[in-house]
């Protein structure tokens, strides 16, 4: 993290520190072109979301993309590549110099791989949550079909699928 709030403008690096929850690392970021009659942008790709950090005359404005809800594409073109971010309710637009292409698309697939991990951390939550010990779930489904709530073509179908999977 050192090394990459190094490469930020000294302002941005301190304001920066103080909006990242106190787990969260930056990653990677990218400058957006500046024009002159628009204020200068910085994507920023951390370890839990991305921040759109603008800079104003005097001050910085924050915009964070949570990596699970969002839809990200990257057109290549010339003079500028373009990066685009959608979220509920939130959508940006930025320009990025072509000649720096290879950078680009090394961010574009950082931001990429953080979303597939993310994804990945939430459904296999949902899995361990789900799955139960299989021999406690062929004993409940014995009693139930004691019980006469299946019956015997059911149990033996449902032991199968759970002798199958281990």
């Amino acid at each position: 993290m050192e090394n990459i709030e190094k490469k930020l403008p000294l302002q941005l690096a301190t304001k920066i520190k103080n909006y990242l929850h106190s787990h969260e690392k930056i990653l990677d970021f990218l400058k957006e072109v500046w024009v002159p009659r628009y204020d200068i942008s910085w994507v920023i790709l951390s370890n839990e979301r991305i921040i759109v950090a603008t800079r104003r005359i005097f001050e910085y404005r924050f915009v964070d993309y949570n990596l699970k809800n969002l839809d990200v594409d990257l057109v290549l073109g010339f003079p500028f590549d373009t990066i685009e971010l959608e979220a509920i309710g939130k959508k940006y637009t930025g320009h990025f110099y072509s000649f720096r292409r290879n950078k680009n698309l090394e961010f574009f697939d950082q931001i990429e791989k953080r979303i597939e991990e993310r994804e990945a951390e939430g459904k296999g939550e949902k899995k361990k949550e789900e799955e139960c010990p299989p021999v406690e779930t062929l004993k409940d489904l014995a009693d139930l079909k004691k019980q006469g709530i299946i019956t015997e073509e059911e149990f033996l179908e449902k032991k199968k699928k759970m002798l199958d999977k281990i």
